[in-house]
């Protein structure tokens, strides 16, 4: 029988992580919506069992997004979309390949609150560039990965050597994605009937934190260029805005006023007892 990596490749192909068997079999949504400045990918979701119908529905969405676009004003680059993630696991070849098609089109994943991504879906979230799932009504779990029951005798060492594959093939996964192939042991220590749900720390600890520092990177790369600026230029006005941009609503005006300009014009206020804030601390503005 054809073997590969080691292992039986019909015991590869059935190898799945599930946390209900009874799931409902994958199901994306999302639609494709063009204007006079260009198409958009609008309510794309994940919902349910991730399977191999999960990746072609998902390249189909993909692939329509690129033929509706004038690539005369818009790339094909997919920056910017989010996608909402709600599944119970399913398929870890499908998971993975799900992931690093949301990595190559840089997608940013969301588990909203009261949502879940166990299991499978995971390795999902690993693969978008900015990962959301820390809310506290949010649920991200793991566990460990477990194979269907077979027709014929169970062979210990086949099972042994298949196994060691597959988590051989997560952990380059994992490290692939910049996580922590840590999380790979720690779905090891959690039984296939129960569920470790991970706490917004434990899942900052392992990589699994709001921006992908390739992203982070490539994305502050763009953002420097398009403004003209240096990067010594471009860090010191993005610290500037972390430091005095307010968590709200008016962050997005204050934050986009500091990198174009280098500097927040404030009204003195100083005789409403609200002091004005001293710049001079964060270098010398550049015009």
């Amino acid at each position: 029988m054809y073997r590969r990596r080691g292992c039986l490749f019909s015991l590869c192909l059935a190898f799945f992580l599930f946390w209900v068997s009874h799931a409902i079999a994958g199901q994306v949504a999302g639609h494709v919506d063009c204007n006079k400045y260009g198409c958009f990918l609008h309510g794309l979701a994940i919902n349910g069992e991730i399977d191999d119908t999960t990746l072609s529905e998902l390249k189909g969405l993909f692939e329509s997004f690129d033929r509706q676009r004038d690539p005369k004003i818009q790339s094909p680059d997919l920056s910017g979309t989010r996608i909402n993630l709600n599944s119970p696991g399913g398929s870890v070849a499908a998971a993975m390949a799900v992931g690093r098609l949301l990595r190559a089109n840089r997608i940013t994943a969301y588990v909203e609150p009261h949502a879940s991504c166990l299991s499978s879906c995971v390795l999902v979230l690993a693969g978008a560039v900015g990962r959301f799932g820390q809310n506290p009504l949010s649920k991200v779990g793991i566990h460990q990965p477990y194979f269907p029951v077979p027709n014929r005798r169970v062979d210990a060492d086949e099972v042994r050597k298949a196994y060691a594959s597959m988590l051989n093939e997560i952990r380059d996964y994992l490290k692939e994605m910049n996580v922590s192939e840590q999380l790979a042991d720690e779905m090891m220590k959690t039984a296939p009937s129960n569920v470790r749900y991970l706490t917004a720390e434990e899942q900052e600890s392992y990589g699994l934190s709001v921006m992908d520092p390739i992203e982070r990177e490539t994305t502050a790369l763009e953002q420097a260029q398009k403004l003209g600026l240096d990067r010594n230029e471009y860090n010191r006005r993005e610290a500037l805005s972390r430091k005095l941009c307010p968590l709200n609503l008016s962050f997005g005006r204050c934050y986009n006023t500091i990198m174009q300009t280098g500097r927040l014009d404030l009204p003195d206020l100083s005789k409403y007892g609200t002091p004005v804030p001293d710049l001079s601390k964060y270098g010398t503005p550049v015009e």
